[in-house]
C-alpha cells in the first residue's frame, strides 16, 4: 500500500519515513481510522485486532495516492548511507 501511495518502489529501510509521509493523508481519507489505537497489538494479538476492525471498516479500503508534490523521490541506496553515516551528509 505504501508503494501505491508513494508511486515508487520502497526499500525496508525507507518504510519508516513512508509511514510518517502516508499516514495523515490515510487519516484525512478514513477520519473513523484515528479512533482505532494499534499501540498495543502484538504479533500475538494482531489477528484479533485486526478482525475486529474488519468487521467494523470492511476487509478492503479504496486509497488514494499521495497527492503530487507531498513526496520527494530518495535514492534508496544514498538515503541508506546517511542513515549509516549521517555525519557525512
Amino acid at each position: 500500500m505504501l508503494e501505491f501511495m508513494y508511486g515508487e518502489p520502497i526499500y525496508s529501510h525507507q518504510i519508516p519515513r513512508a509511514v510518517r509521509e502516508c499516514a495523515p493523508y490515510l487519516l484525512r481519507q478514513f477520519p473513523a481510522l484515528a479512533d482505532e489505537n494499534a499501540d498495543d497489538v502484538t504479533a500475538e494479538t494482531l489477528g484479533e485486532w485486526s478482525s475486529r476492525v474488519a468487521e467494523k471498516y470492511g476487509t478492503m479500503l479504496s486509497v488514494e495516492p499521495l497527492p503530487a508534490g507531498v513526496h520527494l523521490t530518495c535514492d534508496p541506496i544514498s538515503e541508506l548511507e546517511s542513515m549509516k553515516n549521517p555525519a557525512k551528509h
